[in-house]
């Protein structure tokens, strides 16, 4: 109902279009995941250097989580609910993305555009700082969603120990 609601329509209008809740589940994690891995590939293909890679992988996921924040709940709370095919996939999606975030932390490391201990420690640190900002962020709250991307890049950017990022600018 609760989906049904943030859609308005009635909740039997969803077996419509899913044959069952685990088919919706399976169909909203799907691609919800997918969106986050074009938008990464697209941050990796189009910033030259590490540092704007990271940069733009975590204000995608930031606008993402923010602007969908229901589906990133859905994203964060259910995968134990869903059948183990399914949950597999999700899984595998997943892991897709945390190695391309593991991928520009390791290319900013081998550059020395990023001095950290662990790359899957820093990378999980930064994700699940994006994860939770869709618990608790409110369009009409102190901070835009803008404000909390560019606070998160800055975050994501300490994590990596960057050295220099270019939107390092004087307030």
């Amino acid at each position: 109902t609760d989906v049904a609601a943030a859609v308005d329509i009635k909740a039997a209008s969803i077996y419509h279009h899913f044959r069952s809740k685990q088919e919706l589940l399976a169909t909203l994690m799907s691609r919800t995941m997918d969106d986050l891995i074009d938008a990464a590939s697209a941050s990796i293909m189009m910033q030259p250097g590490p540092a704007d890679q990271l940069a733009e992988m975590v204000r995608s996921y930031v606008f993402l989580v923010g602007s969908r924040a229901s589906e990133g709940v859905v994203g964060d709370r259910e995968l134990r609910n869903l059948e183990a095919g399914n949950r597999t996939l999700i899984i595998a999606k997943r892991d897709q993305y945390q190695k391309m975030m593991q991928g520009v932390l390791g290319f900013g490391k081998s550059t020395n555009a990023f001095h950290f201990a662990d790359t899957k420690f820093t990378a999980f640190s930064i994700l699940g700082m994006c994860n939770h900002i869709g618990i608790w962020y409110r369009p009409i709250g102190p901070l835009s969603l803008d404000d909390i991307a560019s606070l998160s890049v800055d975050a994501a950017m300490r994590l990596a120990g960057a050295t220099t990022h270019s939107s390092d600018r004087a307030d």
